[in-house]
């Protein structure tokens, strides 16, 4: 919570008519066993994470006709958002590679570490940086078949809405390749599960390093097949691209051997090397997909990630990393997270209404609670608006992402 408040400490209990008031409802009583039944839904399980994620095309609106929500992994106010970014071929843009999650896509274009909820900018949502894309398909001569910078929508995931689970703090998907996903997160973490098929054609995760939705100026990409560590930055243009440019780092460390792996330049591959750079001071450029690595593992490997973001260096994002997860498995990041979301959700408490109104409510809340977002790391540095390196005063934190006002404000926390 903002400032290091306890979420108990502010808990209110409130009749659902009053706090759904502003939202849009058209009824709010509900018959006593029907009340009695929204009343056995927790706070917790009341929450839908897929609200808000399919575009109104016959509102003729672009975005305000798009909640711009999505499914995925985070906690409170947290750093990192992991989550799947989607595509759908052969529509109106607007719809099919809008940079977010659309419900009617039938495609994920890979896993990303940060997501906006809520923004507009059509097209330039900014997020999804340092996409993971699993890949079970056949290698050539131990390289990517073709370069993602060439054509990396050969390598996008087919997906079915019932082979999904979401729920606050964790995302899991069955894709149509036999790779199970899952996701869960802490503060500035990512921890992520990949379960490759057997007998496969490989087992290979894309690491999409310049990939992120708005473009790239630069970015590096160095693989550690002693410690099992993948690491590098990107330089970027964030929401709306309107100047806002930023630096983003990442370290990961992975659970299993590396069989082989490579990078990506362009359109030259290569197999067996270990680092990739490109990078310009020209901000007018669009390097997206341009580098990125491979790893592949043995077949029928179960692979856990774990990924530590920071906006201030390579290190910070493994201190992220060491501090918050350091060797605890899936399952416990995923127990931790759901706890902290019971306990933010758990703020308010709400009585009567029917369960349809209480889903409503309760995924409001949550949208609320993942907005601003933690830019500070574990020691406490954080870039600063003036460019600098600075140190927050301990027990506090240094936040980004704040909603603006009118509609964007009401999309974003609703």
């Amino acid at each position: 919570m903002p400032s290091g408040s306890s979420a108990r400490a502010w808990r209110h209990g409130l009749p659902l008519a009053a706090v759904l008031a502003a939202l849009p409802s058209t009824a709010v009583a509900a018959p006593p066993a029907a009340a009695a039944a929204a009343a056995e839904l927790s706070p917790f399980d009341a929450v839908d994470q897929f609200i808000g994620t399919e575009m109104d095309t016959t509102q003729n609106k672009s975005n305000d006709a798009y909640g711009n929500t999505f499914p995925g992994a985070a906690v409170p106010f947290g750093m990192v958002q992991s989550s799947p970014t989607t595509y759908r071929p052969g529509v109106d843009p607007l719809v099919g590679e809008k940079g977010g999650y659309e419900y009617t896509a039938g495609l994920i274009r890979g896993f990303g570490m940060t997501r906006y909820s809520g923004s507009g900018c059509t097209g330039r949502y900014g997020g999804y940086e340092f996409p993971t894309i699993p890949y079970a398909g056949a290698l050539d001569e131990g390289a990517l078949p073709v370069s993602p910078a060439t054509n990396v929508r050969d390598y996008y995931l087919g997906f079915d809405h019932a082979n999904e689970v979401a729920e606050p703090g964790y995302y899991a998907v069955d894709l149509d390749n036999g790779v199970d996903v899952g996701l869960t997160a802490t503060e500035r973490t990512a921890v992520s599960t990949f379960g490759f098929p057997r007998g496969g054609d490989s087992a290979t995760l894309i690491l999409d390093v310049s990939g992120p939705n708005n473009r790239t100026f630069g970015s590096e990409v160095t693989i550690d097949p002693e410690t099992r560590t993948v690491s590098g930055w990107l330089h970027g243009a964030d929401v709306c691209d309107n100047g806002n440019r930023y630096r983003a780092y990442f370290s990961t460390t992975y659970d299993r051997d590396f069989a082989s792996y490579g990078v990506w330049r362009d359109g030259e591959l290569t197999a067996g090397a270990t680092h990739v750079e490109k990078s310009t001071d020209d901000v007018g450029v669009d390097y997206r997909h341009d580098t990125g690595a491979w790893l592949t593992f043995a077949d029928g490997a179960r692979v856990t990630a774990r990924t530590g973001l920071s906006f201030v260096s390579v290190a910070n994002a493994a201190e992220n990393r060491d501090t918050e997860v350091g060797r605890a498995g899936f399952g416990r990041v995923r127990a931790d997270a759901r706890h902290r979301w019971q306990e933010a959700l758990g703020t308010i408490d709400v009585a009567g209404g029917a369960r349809d109104e209480r889903v409503t409510f309760y995924t409001a809340l949550y949208h609320a609670f993942l907005h601003p977002n933690m830019r500070d790391d574990v020691n406490g540095e954080y870039l600063g608006y003036d460019g600098r390196v600075h140190t927050v005063e301990e027990g506090r934190h240094f936040y980004r992402n704040f909603a603006g006002s009118g509609w964007d404000m009401y999309r974003s926390q609703a």
